[in-house]
């Protein structure tokens, strides 16, 4: 299935009630020449519209099923237009995003042939083209919009009808077993069609979370009871079953998931493990009480506090669910999910809460120390910011991306509003002065090309227009952007040439526009010989910005990734002080993921089939710290066995049954090591394949020394019924520094290769 979810709705259009499209907009079905299969809605000429010279001939808008170039990753759908001019035939590409949002210069191009183009540099057209796009989509786009809304409302309607019969059935959970689990097996199918047509999945897929968890809970409920009967009847028989539910209740949905993608043979460390004396279940239930004793401790604390508290309580709570993803000992219950559910809704309102006072009271500095709850805050702080005026606050908003720079759609005091430039135009006056936010808007890369729905002129033409307008000392405030810019002059002139070619321009405004049309030129002419020598190209970052970017900015707000982070630089920080220093740099290289690495990557990509969504990546970089972290705890626990080694080689003699315990335990814990260096540094299962590259041979080395170890300790297990006088005597210590050295090696020129001219490492997930 597409990860398009508008291009899956309207396969799927026809299993939902009836989708009525605008008159005169007909859908195909098409099939690039790659394979790519799209739809393609016609759309009509309703006038003889000319940009620059370029006659408008036919249009249409395209949502395609997957990506065919990098720019149509980003996109949704995107509109084409072809323009004739001199007999010369023209193209134009507009692409738009999720949320209707366009997110990169128009391309404009000449065609030479069939699958032949040349690329015209029209960036003075830039706003004419988008104002074409918006202007020639936007009924069909809110249609769509509207069906969209109307299909993921009814599925989330059967969902919460599902959800309410849950809480029935959990009255009497074992008498209502067969019942609760159909009943979540059909939510997660409700989730399944809802993720399939949802623009924002991540919620989503935190549901289906739950509910994995919580099948797999019920599912092994009666485990325990079995194991008691059994027991019963012989300690042999009753250490079988035990045994046996062990291993089925580590087998939550989480954990299958983790160890499909991870485990690319059994290991050997995990299977002795589980042969040895069975290590008791630790209370879950436990955990959640000490997070709930420190939310109970918060609610009471000054906010001063709490600011520099609340992020790791976040979390530590959603730590504790995502500890259910890897190896675990606790015993949990279908009650301690529900706790858990509710503790974390408690934390989340405890955030948010203090994320609005902090911005209320205009403390910025520590509403910034709160990044895990930017994304919770409701749109309504874009409202209050818009109302009361307060430039800092919009700052704010839009400095940490919680709303977008071309917010729209919304609605203060039962009145609607296209855009947040739309609400400074209509609603200054000298006592409440909008100029501040335009201000403020402006900055951040905002246009004040896009039209004004009284006058049908672009905001900078009604500026102009007015000298008297309480906004109009914008334009000086951002003089290099306006004013004294040429390319403003030529964008806004064919703006306005468009508007005049409609016939929806008024007759009153035609004669003003078209003396403003001449004035502009002028005023190029001027900033061309004594102003300016050339032209400010500046445009907002989100036009710019690459996928790679974009998803790396994605990967480092997530807070799961944090939540990881900080538990290996912890972990890490522990280890350290317990090994020589020159270890001391090679691990903590560990505490370091390559996210310029994962971007380059993804840039270079040129079969846009391969490439991976947000949450495979960001599952790839969750799966390989959970791997960072069980390495250290080996490296830690191997530490202690060391030392016993050594003794044991000194001594020369027969090692007792406790002793040879400990040496099985240090060779399993060297081969579970050995298992996580294929796992992280020889990914043959990732989304994107790693290209050799000198590491190559470093890491065959790092094999070779860990074999030796590995042969070793093994030939010391063989030879532990006999005396083994003659025995090597290695110094363990120091292969693990060779170990260690080997590994920073790797990461030197690891490094050193990304920042050379041809770069050749694409494992969007390589540890560095």
């Amino acid at each position: 299935m597409s990860k398009n979810a508008l291009f899956n709705l309207i396969n799927a259009r026809n299993k939902f009630a009836h989708f009525e499209m605008p008159d005169n907009v007909h859908l195909l079905e098409r099939t690039h020449k790659l394979g790519t299969p799209y739809f393609l809605f016609e759309l009509p000429l309703k006038e003889q519209l000319v940009i620059g010279g370029y006659r408008l001939t036919n249009h249409h808008l395209s949502v395609y099923s997957d990506a065919v170039g990098k720019i149509d990753y980003k996109s949704q759908y995107h509109y084409t237009a072809y323009f004739e001019k001199e007999g010369i035939e023209y193209r134009l590409h507009v692409y738009f995003d999720s949320r209707d949002y366009f997110f990169s210069h128009p391309n404009f191009a000449e065609i030479q042939s069939e699958n032949e183009f040349i690329t015209v540099n029209c960036q003075e057209h830039d706003a004419a083209f988008t104002l074409l796009a918006d202007t020639a989509t936007r009924e069909l786009v809110g249609k769509l919009r509207s069906f969209q809304t109307m299909v993921i409302k009814s599925l989330e309607a059967h969902y919460e009808e599902l959800e309410a019969r849950i809480l029935v059935l959990s009255a009497n959970i074992h008498l209502n077993k067969n019942a609760y689990i159909e009943t979540i097996k059909r939510q997660k199918e409700v989730l399944n069609q809802i993720i399939l047509y949802s623009n924002h999945p991540a919620p989503i897929f935190r549901k289906m979370s739950w509910l994995n968890m919580t099948l797999a809970n019920v599912l092994t409920m009666d485990a325990p009871s079995a194991a008691s009967k059994e027991e019963a009847t012989s300690s042999d028989k009753a250490e079988r079953v035990e045994r046996k539910s062990r291993s089925s209740k580590k087998g939550t949905g989480y954990q299958a998931t983790h160890f499909k993608h991870h485990t690319v043979q059994k290991s050997v460390l995990a299977e002795d493990v589980a042969k040895d004396k069975v290590a008791p279940k630790e209370s879950f239930a436990a955990e959640i009480q000490q997070l709930k004793l420190r939310t109970d401790a918060y609610q009471s604390m000054t906010d001063e506090k709490l600011i520099t508290q609340i992020e790791k309580l976040y979390l530590d709570v959603l730590g504790l669910e995502w500890t259910l993803e890897s190896k675990h000992n606790y015993e949990v219950t279908l009650k301690d999910l529900t706790n858990l559910r509710i503790l974390e809704d408690r934390v989340k309102q405890l955030g948010i809460g203090l994320l609005q006072r902090a911005l209320i009271r205009e403390h910025y500095e520590q509403a910034a120390q709160l990044n895990s709850f930017h994304s919770m805050l409701p749109e309504t702080i874009a409202l209050l910011a818009l109302q009361n005026f307060k430039a800092e606050l919009l700052d704010f908003l839009l400095k940490h991306k919680i709303i977008p720079i071309n917010f729209k759609g919304f609605v203060i005091a039962n009145k609607e509003y296209p855009s947040l430039v739309d609400y400074c135009f209509k609603n200054s006056t000298k006592e409440f002065p909008a100029l501040k936010c335009l201000n403020t808007l402006v900055k951040h890369g905002v246009s004040l090309l896009d039209i004004e729905s009284s006058s049908g002129l672009p905001y900078a033409a009604v500026l102009l227009l007015k000298q008297g307008h309480p906004l109009r000392e914008v334009l000086e405030q951002n003089s290099g952007l306006t004013v004294n810019n040429p390319l403003f002059y030529k964008q806004l002139n064919q703006v306005l040439r468009l508007v005049l070619d409609k016939s929806t321009c008024a007759p009153e405004f035609k004669g003003q526009v078209a003396e403003l049309i001449l004035s502009n030129q002028h005023k190029i002419e001027l900033l061309k010989h004594h102003i300016h020598s050339n032209e400010s190209t500046k445009v907002p970052f989100y036009l710019e910005e690459t996928l790679g970017e974009q998803m790396v900015r994605q990967l480092l707000d997530d807070p799961q990734i944090r939540f990881y982070k900080q538990s290996i630089e912890r972990r890490v920080t522990q280890l350290i002080r317990r090994l020589p220093r020159v270890q001391h740099k090679a691990i903590a290289g560990f505490t370091e993921v390559n996210f310029e690495l994962i971007s380059n990557s993804l840039n270079r990509i040129e079969n846009l089939a391969e490439v991976p969504s947000f949450e495979e990546i960001k599952r790839d970089v969750v799966r390989q710290q959970i791997l960072i972290l069980e390495f250290v705890d080996l490296r830690d626990e191997a530490i202690d066995k060391e030392e016993l080694l050594s003794c044991v080689i000194q001594l020369k003699r027969k090692p007792t049954r406790d002793e040879k315990k400990f040496i099985a335990r240090l060779n399993m814990i060297l081969i579970r090591m050995g298992e996580i260096e294929k796992l992280l540094l020889n990914r043959e299962h990732d989304p994107v394949q790693a290209i050799k590259d000198k590491a190559s041979a470093s890491l065959s080395e790092i094999s070779n020394e860990n074999s030796d170890l590995k042969q070793f300790i093994s030939g010391l297990i063989k030879e532990s019924s006999s005396s083994s006088s003659d025995a090597p005597r290695p110094e363990i210590g120091l292969a693990f520094g060779v170990f260690y050295n080997m590994l920073e090696t790797a990461r030197s020129d690891t490094t050193a290769n990304t920042s050379g001219e041809e770069p050749d490492m694409t494992n969007i997930c390589r540890i560095s």
